[in-house]
């Protein structure tokens, strides 16, 4: 925010604009409403022409809790593991923390729905989040013999225990 005027800056009004113009979202004069920005900033993440700019205006985002979201959506919308930290650097480095262990959860996630995670981890150190989509999605037996047994929530527990279920019947099966 502009110290003075508690509005965006001049430079992010002009990126916002910009991305309005591009997106056909409507200009909306001063852009001091998160909820305008956020409308831009969610059509701007389905065009990679404006990574640019998205990155710039993220970088200058008064609102923390948009500029994380918006992150995180550009990670829902672009799988690309090594496109991540590009995103993640996008932010200021105090604003870095919460974006950077989701790419790290979304990085085991992947390991843990497809397979490859070859060692089984500790999951008491997971994030809620990590925990609760790897229940959901795992395909891996002896992650989800760890959740089930120490997974942080009951419900995480079941899930699991349910999804490991399923799996030895379908392991039985001729």
């Amino acid at each position: 925010m502009s110290a003075t005027d508690g509005l965006p800056s001049a430079r992010l009004r002009q990126l916002l604009d910009h991305m309005a113009d591009a997106t056909g979202c409507a200009r909306v004069p001063g852009w001091a409403d998160e909820h305008d920005r956020w409308h831009v900033y969610q059509a701007a993440v389905a065009l990679c022409a404006l990574g640019p700019s998205l990155r710039e205006a993220l970088a200058s985002e008064p609102d923390e809790g948009v500029a994380t979201s918006v992150v995180l959506l550009a990670f829902d919308r672009d799988p690309v593991r090594e496109h991540r930290a590009w995103w993640v650097d996008a932010l200021p480095a105090d604003r870095r923390a919460f974006v950077a262990r989701r790419a790290d959860d979304l990085a085991v996630l992947e390991g843990v729905r497809d397979g490859s995670l070859t060692d089984v981890p500790d999951v008491t150190a997971w994030t809620h989040w990590l925990q609760r989509a790897s229940a959901e999605q795992s395909t891996v037996p002896d992650v989800l013999e760890e959740l089930a047994r120490d997974g942080r929530t009951r419900k995480i527990r079941n899930i699991a225990a349910e999804r490991l279920r399923i799996h030895h019947r379908a392991a039985a099966r001729p």
